[in-house]
Protein backbone atom coordinates (compact mmCIF):
# COMPACT_ATOMS: atom_id res chain seq x y z
CA UNK A 1 0.00 0.00 0.00
CA UNK A 2 2.98 2.46 0.27
CA UNK A 3 3.20 2.74 -3.32
CA UNK A 4 -0.36 3.69 -3.47
CA UNK A 5 -1.44 0.64 -5.41
CA UNK A 6 -5.10 -0.82 -4.09
CA UNK A 7 -3.85 -4.60 -5.06
CA UNK A 8 -4.64 -5.47 -1.43
CA UNK A 9 -7.85 -3.17 -1.41
CA UNK A 10 -8.79 -4.56 -4.17
CA UNK A 11 -9.32 -8.44 -2.69
CA UNK A 12 -11.89 -6.73 -0.53
CA UNK A 13 -14.55 -5.56 -2.95
CA UNK A 14 -14.41 -8.46 -4.42
CA UNK A 15 -14.67 -11.03 -1.40
CA UNK A 16 -17.64 -8.13 -0.14
CA UNK A 17 -19.36 -8.77 -4.02
CA UNK A 18 -19.38 -13.09 -4.16
CA UNK A 19 -20.34 -12.36 -0.10
CA UNK A 20 -23.64 -10.46 -1.15
CA UNK A 21 -24.01 -12.65 -4.09
CA UNK A 22 -24.00 -16.10 -2.03
CA UNK A 23 -26.30 -14.20 0.42
CA UNK A 24 -28.96 -13.75 -1.73
CA UNK A 25 -28.21 -16.73 -4.15
CA UNK A 26 -31.80 -18.90 -3.15
CA UNK A 27 -33.77 -15.66 -3.26
CA UNK A 28 -32.91 -14.98 -7.32
CA UNK A 29 -33.80 -18.91 -8.12
CA UNK A 30 -37.47 -18.17 -8.46
CA UNK A 31 -37.49 -14.40 -9.91
CA UNK A 32 -37.68 -12.82 -13.05
CA UNK A 33 -35.14 -10.87 -14.71
CA UNK A 34 -36.02 -7.62 -14.31
CA UNK A 35 -35.93 -8.10 -10.42
CA UNK A 36 -32.67 -10.56 -10.63
CA UNK A 37 -31.43 -7.44 -11.84
CA UNK A 38 -32.48 -5.16 -9.62
CA UNK A 39 -31.75 -7.03 -6.53
CA UNK A 40 -27.85 -7.80 -7.80
CA UNK A 41 -27.44 -4.20 -8.38
CA UNK A 42 -28.63 -3.49 -5.09
CA UNK A 43 -26.58 -5.38 -3.13
CA UNK A 44 -23.73 -7.33 -5.04
CA UNK A 45 -22.76 -4.05 -7.25
CA UNK A 46 -23.37 -1.64 -3.84
CA UNK A 47 -21.46 -4.23 -2.03
CA UNK A 48 -18.40 -4.17 -4.43
CA UNK A 49 -18.39 -0.44 -5.07
CA UNK A 50 -18.24 0.21 -1.40
CA UNK A 51 -15.73 3.24 -0.81
CA UNK A 52 -15.43 3.69 -4.32
CA UNK A 53 -15.95 7.27 -4.25
CA UNK A 54 -12.32 7.54 -2.14
CA UNK A 55 -10.68 5.09 -4.39
CA UNK A 56 -7.53 6.22 -6.56
CA UNK A 57 -8.79 4.18 -9.49
CA UNK A 58 -6.39 2.50 -12.08
CA UNK A 59 -8.09 0.72 -15.50
CA UNK A 60 -6.79 -2.57 -13.81
CA UNK A 61 -8.63 -2.15 -10.79
CA UNK A 62 -11.48 -1.48 -12.61
CA UNK A 63 -11.24 -4.54 -15.00
CA UNK A 64 -10.73 -6.83 -12.12
CA UNK A 65 -14.15 -5.65 -10.10
CA UNK A 66 -15.84 -5.57 -13.82
CA UNK A 67 -14.56 -9.41 -14.22
CA UNK A 68 -16.52 -10.46 -10.54
CA UNK A 69 -19.49 -8.29 -11.40
CA UNK A 70 -19.75 -10.71 -14.59
CA UNK A 71 -18.84 -14.10 -12.92
CA UNK A 72 -21.66 -13.15 -10.69
CA UNK A 73 -24.16 -11.86 -13.32
CA UNK A 74 -23.30 -15.08 -15.40
CA UNK A 75 -23.44 -17.43 -12.32
CA UNK A 76 -26.79 -15.45 -11.16
CA UNK A 77 -28.17 -16.15 -14.75
CA UNK A 78 -29.18 -12.42 -15.08
CA UNK A 79 -29.09 -9.79 -18.13
CA UNK A 80 -25.75 -8.01 -19.05
CA UNK A 81 -24.22 -6.38 -15.85
CA UNK A 82 -23.42 -3.20 -15.13
CA UNK A 83 -20.30 -0.99 -16.26
CA UNK A 84 -18.42 -0.34 -13.24
CA UNK A 85 -16.51 2.11 -14.56
CA UNK A 86 -19.57 4.46 -14.88
CA UNK A 87 -20.51 3.52 -11.64
CA UNK A 88 -16.94 3.79 -10.49
CA UNK A 89 -16.74 7.30 -11.62
CA UNK A 90 -20.62 8.25 -10.49
CA UNK A 91 -19.53 7.87 -7.22
CA UNK A 92 -16.44 10.01 -7.13
CA UNK A 93 -17.98 13.10 -8.68
CA UNK A 94 -21.26 12.74 -6.64
CA UNK A 95 -18.90 12.54 -3.99
CA UNK A 96 -16.18 15.57 -5.06
CA UNK A 97 -19.69 17.57 -5.30
CA UNK A 98 -20.50 17.03 -1.56
CA UNK A 99 -17.08 17.65 -0.49
CA UNK A 100 -16.32 20.74 -2.64
CA UNK A 101 -19.89 22.34 -0.75
CA UNK A 102 -18.33 21.22 2.59
CA UNK A 103 -17.57 24.10 4.81
CA UNK A 104 -13.61 24.91 4.71
CA UNK A 105 -13.38 24.46 8.19
CA UNK A 106 -14.63 20.34 7.71
CA UNK A 107 -11.83 18.20 7.95
CA UNK A 108 -12.55 15.77 5.36
CA UNK A 109 -12.43 18.62 3.09
CA UNK A 110 -9.06 20.04 4.12
CA UNK A 111 -7.66 16.33 3.91
CA UNK A 112 -8.90 16.30 0.08
CA UNK A 113 -8.57 19.04 -1.55
CA UNK A 114 -5.00 19.35 0.40
CA UNK A 115 -2.07 18.56 -1.97
CA UNK A 116 0.42 17.87 0.68
CA UNK A 117 4.21 18.50 -0.51
CA UNK A 118 6.11 15.05 -0.74
CA UNK A 119 8.77 14.49 1.85
CA UNK A 120 11.29 12.89 -1.00
CA UNK A 121 11.29 14.44 -4.69
CA UNK A 122 9.26 12.73 -7.19
CA UNK A 123 11.24 9.93 -9.06
CA UNK A 124 11.95 9.80 -12.77
CA UNK A 125 8.61 8.84 -15.24
CA UNK A 126 5.40 9.79 -14.91
CA UNK A 127 3.66 11.25 -11.59
CA UNK A 128 1.31 8.94 -9.76
CA UNK A 129 -2.26 9.34 -10.58
CA UNK A 130 -3.98 11.01 -7.66
CA UNK A 131 -7.88 10.96 -6.69
CA UNK A 132 -8.42 14.53 -8.14
CA UNK A 133 -7.55 13.34 -11.16
CA UNK A 134 -10.02 11.47 -12.50
CA UNK A 135 -12.50 14.46 -10.81
CA UNK A 136 -10.50 17.29 -13.33
CA UNK A 137 -10.39 15.47 -16.38
CA UNK A 138 -14.67 14.41 -16.20
CA UNK A 139 -14.70 18.09 -15.01
CA UNK A 140 -13.29 19.46 -18.25
CA UNK A 141 -14.57 16.87 -20.70
CA UNK A 142 -17.99 18.09 -19.45
CA UNK A 143 -17.65 21.67 -20.08
CA UNK A 144 -15.79 21.03 -22.78
CA UNK A 145 -18.81 19.05 -24.41
CA UNK A 146 -21.55 21.82 -22.74
CA UNK A 147 -19.72 24.37 -24.71
CA UNK A 148 -19.68 22.24 -27.96
CA UNK A 149 -23.15 22.32 -27.55
CA UNK A 150 -23.78 25.73 -26.86
CA UNK A 151 -25.12 24.88 -23.23
CA UNK A 152 -22.85 26.73 -21.02
CA UNK A 153 -19.77 28.76 -20.59
CA UNK A 154 -18.49 31.51 -22.95
CA UNK A 155 -20.22 31.46 -26.05
CA UNK A 156 -17.79 33.20 -27.76
CA UNK A 157 -14.69 30.54 -27.40
CA UNK A 158 -17.33 28.02 -27.59
CA UNK A 159 -15.62 25.76 -30.38
CA UNK A 160 -12.87 24.71 -28.08
CA UNK A 161 -14.14 25.51 -24.74
CA UNK A 162 -10.95 26.84 -23.74
CA UNK A 163 -12.48 29.11 -21.11
CA UNK A 164 -15.12 27.75 -19.02
CA UNK A 165 -12.65 23.97 -19.35
CA UNK A 166 -10.07 26.07 -17.10
CA UNK A 167 -12.55 26.22 -14.21
CA UNK A 168 -11.65 24.42 -10.94
CA UNK A 169 -13.85 21.00 -10.66
CA UNK A 170 -14.66 22.90 -6.73
CA UNK A 171 -15.77 26.15 -8.41
CA UNK A 172 -17.78 24.16 -10.89
CA UNK A 173 -19.18 22.13 -7.98
CA UNK A 174 -21.08 24.91 -5.95
CA UNK A 175 -23.55 25.13 -9.01
CA UNK A 176 -25.62 21.90 -8.04
CA UNK A 177 -27.52 21.98 -11.54
CA UNK A 178 -24.17 21.82 -13.54
CA UNK A 179 -23.04 19.31 -11.45
CA UNK A 180 -25.78 17.22 -11.19
CA UNK A 181 -25.76 17.16 -14.78
CA UNK A 182 -22.22 16.30 -14.76
CA UNK A 183 -22.66 13.23 -12.88
CA UNK A 184 -25.67 11.88 -14.82
CA UNK A 185 -23.41 11.99 -17.69
CA UNK A 186 -22.54 8.35 -16.25
CA UNK A 187 -25.71 7.14 -16.28
CA UNK A 188 -26.11 4.08 -18.34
Amino acid sequence: MKDGSLDSEIANPKRSAWAAYHGIAEALSGIGMTRKNQLLKQSVVAAAIYGAETWNTKVKDVEIIQRTINHIWVQAGAGDPPDMTNLIMKTKIRWAGHVARMSPTRYCKIITLSDFPDKYPRRKGRPKKRWVDDIKEAAKVHNHNQNLLGLGGDRRRRRIGIISSKIPWSRMAQDRSQWSCLVHSYDQ
